[in-house]
């Protein structure tokens, strides 16, 4: 065709090049009964494509995760041990300079064996305990507004507000730490203003939870929770050896390095994707209305003035005592947690009690870490995946028989392997009982798993608010309980090391009491009745590809047998599962139904 500035003739050379076109073609194509037309995609092949993408998306999600807790594990291991020592240190130093400056060396420092006397262990078991109750603080009060943003604005900013509070929080440390002439060593607990811009390691903790939660179908929560726990293991096997030899030749080497180290979390933080409203693989395409809905009573719309934003927290609260007191069975394992938490500060009172009782240094007892982390590693992936294989499979159990068994064993092992730690004269029998504790490393997980079945769906994101709060108590009451408990052995054994030597592990020997009389009591009481076992037994567990995954996969390079497989430990996500039947007990189970 060619171009004319006049209108009228351009228009009729185009009528007249469609008509010839018009001319030329066929109005029936000659093969369109022969070849049949392309079919249109079905629902099917949509959902399928749908899976892909979400499958690719939970790797992605998965993989960051995994390597934010090996950026922040890592060099948590090396900073913390260095800094028990540096706090040793200047205390030695204050206390000598004023006491016995002959102590002192040319150098400025004090001998590590010199610092074991009352009156410096005493005071950084104090600062140590209330450092740990201050850290903790701002999660009480800030985890309940911390969620409701996290359910209306995205998980990400969060991540990264919590992962730069952290990196702020050790970076205020090193500088107290630096200048003690400046500044005070229990302006330390100062931190605990920095943990208010990004909530603390509670708000973390349930960072991780909801996010993976939002990508990860219920059927594999378990197989990802392993494996995200052998990544955390694997940083406490590895990182002990590496900070004992930088601390021999420099405590404060080890601490710059792991607060360097620690930077690399900000822009991992900054890579994670934001996975609110995230499809999860086998979830069948949202409606526009199911987007719009509130997925849990604790999702409250974040506007209003202040006042109504402090009423609508307080009654968050109020609901969630009373929900955990709606059923015995969630109260009674409620009431585990502070407990536990409170035996978590045990491990960081180690610190101070193997190098006291048995004459090591702290870089020796950091390798302790290392054997801890190889046991739990052992426990995660062969033997509880072993156990709850021969319980499921050759016994019968069900999965919550097979859950309230993992949690009564590790129960006795704890009360047993602490009890042994504060009984040991040495430090064989000592190691011992820091294995038999890390039998236990599954009760967690096993307790979350029959809370989670024991709530109805849109409960769940209550139930892991309420039990974060219960945590963050335990963690604040624990510290200074611990040291308070520890100082009072601590005393009367310097006034008789010889006669006075067992009261020195007196908080072991006090937890171990504790946990072995509740290990009694969930043996003597009944949480699954028969009704429960009875229906189990009709309605089977419809298993799924996802159900079961490779100990092998999880580590390669262990020698673990390829056919031992691991069930899946039940997790529910934060966030209910669309399209799935849901039952009083069990709301997220593919169950196969007996019709008539």
């Amino acid at each position: 065709m060619v171009v004319t500035s006049d209108p009228e003739k351009r228009w009729d050379d185009q009528d007249e090049e469609t008509s010839n076109l018009a001319e030329s073609t066929p109005f029936i194509d000659s093969q369109f009964d022969e070849s049949p037309r392309p079919e249109s995609p079905t629902q099917a092949d949509i959902d399928s494509l749908a899976d892909k993408k979400a499958r690719k998306f939970r790797t992605r999600v998965t993989l960051l995760i995994a390597l934010l807790i090996v950026a922040v594990d890592l060099p948590s291991v090396m900073f913390g041990a260095s800094l028990v020592r540096i706090l040793e240190s200047i205390y030695c130093e204050q206390y000598y300079s004023a006491h016995d400056p002959t102590k002192i060396g040319l150098n400025g420092k004090v001998a590590e064996d010199l610092c074991k006397i009352e009156e410096v262990q005493s005071q950084l078991s104090s600062l140590r305990g209330w450092t740990g109750f201050w850290s903790h603080l701002p999660g009480l009060f800030l985890a309940v507004p911390f969620g409701m943003l996290a359910d209306k604005y995205g998980r990400k900013w969060l991540f990264v507000m919590n992962i730069l509070s952290m990196q702020g929080r050790t970076l205020w440390q090193y500088i107290v730490c630096s200048y003690p002439h400046v500044f005070p060593l229990k302006a330390i607990w100062l931190e605990s203003i920095l943990a208010c811009f990004g909530g603390g390691g509670m708000v973390a903790t349930a960072l991780i939870f909801v996010t993976l939660s939002d990508v990860t179908p219920t059927a594999s929560m378990a197989s990802t929770f392993f494996r995200l726990g052998a990544a955390n293991m694997a940083c406490f096997t590895i990182g002990p050896p590496i900070a004992a030899a930088i601390m021999k030749k420099d405590p404060w080497l080890a601490f710059t390095l792991g607060l360097c180290l620690q930077a690399i979390a900000i822009p991992i933080s900054l890579a994670m994707p934001e996975t609110l409203g995230a499809r999860k693989p086998g979830e069948p395409q949202k409606k526009p209305e199911d987007m719009n809905e509130k997925q849990s009573p604790l999702f409250f719309e974040t506007g209003g003035k202040m006042k109504d934003r402090s009423s609508r927290i307080i009654n968050a609260i109020k609901a969630n005592a009373g929900f955990i007191a709606s059923d015995w069975r969630v109260l009674f394992f409620a009431c585990t947690y502070p407990i536990r938490m409170m035996m978590n500060s045990l491990d960081g009172q180690l610190m101070q009690y193997v190098p006291q009782r048995y004459s090591w240094s702290i870089a020796d007892t950091t390798n302790l870490q290392a054997v801890q982390a190889g046991v739990a590693m052992l426990v995660l992936l062969l033997i509880l995946p072993g156990t709850s294989s021969f319980l499921m499979k050759k016994r019968g159990y069900s999965t919550n028989r097979k859950d309230i068994f993992l949690t009564r064993l590790g129960f006795f092992c704890y009360g047993i392997g602490l009890l042994v730690i504060g009984f040991a004269p040495a430090i064989g029998i000592f190691v011992i009982g820091t294995i038999v504790v890390t039998f236990a490393a599954g009760s967690g997980a096993a307790i979350r798993a029959l809370l989670t079945s024991w709530v109805q769906s849109n409960e769940v994101a209550r139930l892991y608010t309420a039990l974060g709060i219960i945590e963050t108590i335990g963690s604040m009451a624990g510290g200074p309980l611990i040291s308070t408990v520890y100082n009072a052995g601590l005393s009367s054994y310097h006034k008789n090391p010889k006669a006075n030597e067992l009261i020195l592990g007196l908080p072991w020997i006090c937890a171990g009491f504790v946990m072995t009389c509740l290990a009694i009591a969930t043996t003597l009481l009944r949480f699954v009745d028969k009704s429960e076992e009875k229906r189990d037994t009709e309605h089977g567990y419809q298993r799924t590809p996802e159900d079961d995954f490779e100990a092998s996969e999880l580590a390669p390079n262990l020698g673990v047998p390829p056919t031992l497989n691991t069930p899946t430990v039940p997790m529910t996500p934060a966030t209910p599962q669309f399209g799935y039947p849901m039952t009083p007990r069990t709301p997220f189970r593919n169950r196969v139904e007996k019709f008539n």
